[in-house]
C-alpha cells in the first residue's frame, strides 16, 4: 500500500501538470478558434493529464487563501510552472471561483467549452461567480463543477517559513516583470503598482535574512530569462544599496 507521502507527491505532480496544461489551453484559446490545430493539441494535453489520474474519483482543484490545492495537497511553487499557477489563482479569484471539480466522465468538448468561456468571460461585472455559473449551464458543461470562493478561505494560512515566503515573493516578482514587459510590448498602459508592492516585499525580506534572498538569484527559468535577470538585478541592486547604508524608504 503506498505511503501518505507517496500519494501526496503523486497528487502534487498531477495537480501541477494539470494546471500547467490548463494554462496552456486557455492561453491558446485567447489566440485561436477551438478547431485550430494548436487548440486541439492543447486540449489533448489536458485530456491526457486527466486520463492519467485515478478516474474512479473526480479531480478537485481548490483555493485556500492564495494557495491552490489538488484535493488535500497544496501545489507548491516551482520555477518552471509559477506563471501558470499564479495566473490560474488570480483568474479564479477574479471570477469568485474557489473550487473546480472535473468529473471522471468529463468530455473533451466540455473542457474546450469551459476554457473558451473562462478566458472570454468579463470578470469585471457584478456577481461574477453567479454569472459565470449561469454561462456554464447555458453552455451545457455538466462534467465540470465550480464552487464559490468563500470568505473563510481568502485568509492566508499559517505563516510560511522564511525560505518558502522568499521563494513565493521571487516568483511573484518574475510574474510582475512578465506582465510589465508584455503590456509595454502590446502598447498597453504599464501599471507599476504591483511591481512597487513586490519590491517592498523584497526589501522586507532583505532586511530579515539577506542570505535567503541572495540564494534565490541562482534560480533559472529558460522560458523567462529576461524576467529572471531583471528580478536578480533588482535584488543585487537592493543588497548593494543596503550595504551602502540606504534607508528602507530609499531602498
Amino acid at each position: 500500500m503506498p505511503s501518505a507521502s507517496t500519494v501526496d507527491e503523486k497528487a502534487a505532480r498531477q495537480g501541477k501538470l494539470l494546471v500547467s496544461r490548463l494554462y496552456a489551453l486557455m492561453k491558446t484559446a485567447q489566440l485561436h478558434e477551438p478547431t485550430n490545430a494548436a487548440s486541439e493539441r492543447a486540449l489533448a494535453h489536458v485530456v491526457n493529464v486527466l486520463s492519467g489520474t485515478d478516474r474512479k474519483e473526480e479531480v478537485y482543484l481548490r483555493l485556500k487563501g492564495d494557495h491552490l490545492y489538488c484535493g488535500e495537497t497544496r501545489l507548491t511553487i516551482d520555477i518552471e510552472g509559477f506563471h501558470g499557477l499564479f495566473w490560474f489563482v488570480e483568474e479564479m479569484q477574479k471570477r469568485g471561483i474557489g473550487g473546480l471539480l472535473f468529473d471522471e466522465a468529463v468530455r473533451p468538448q466540455e473542457i474546450s467549452r469551459f476554457a473558451y468561456l473562462f478566458v472570454q468571460f468579463d470578470a469585471q461585472g457584478p456577481n461574477p461567480y453567479e454569472t459565470f455559473a449561469a454561462h456554464m449551464t447555458n453552455a451545457r458543461i455538466s462534467g465540470i463543477e465550480i464552487e464559490p470562493l468563500r470568505e473563510e478561505i481568502t485568509v492566508r494560512d499559517a505563516p510560511l517559513d522564511l525560505k518558502e515566503m522568499a521563494k513565493e515573493t521571487y516568483a511573484r516578482a518574475v510574474s510582475a516583470a512578465t506582465e510589465v514587459m508584455l503590456n509595454a510590448k502590446m502598447g498597453k498602459a504599464v501599471g507599476f503598482g504591483r511591481a512597487k508592492r513586490l519590491v517592498q516585499s523584497l526589501v522586507d525580506l532583505l532586511l530579515q535574512e539577506e542570505h535567503v534572498l541572495l540564494g534565490l538569484t541562482t534560480l533559472r527559468c529558460h522560458d523567462a530569462y529576461t524576467q529572471n535577470h531583471s528580478v536578480n538585478v533588482c535584488i543585487l541592486s537592493l543588497m548593494l544599496a543596503s550595504r551602502l547604508g540606504y534607508s528602507k524608504k530609499q531602498l
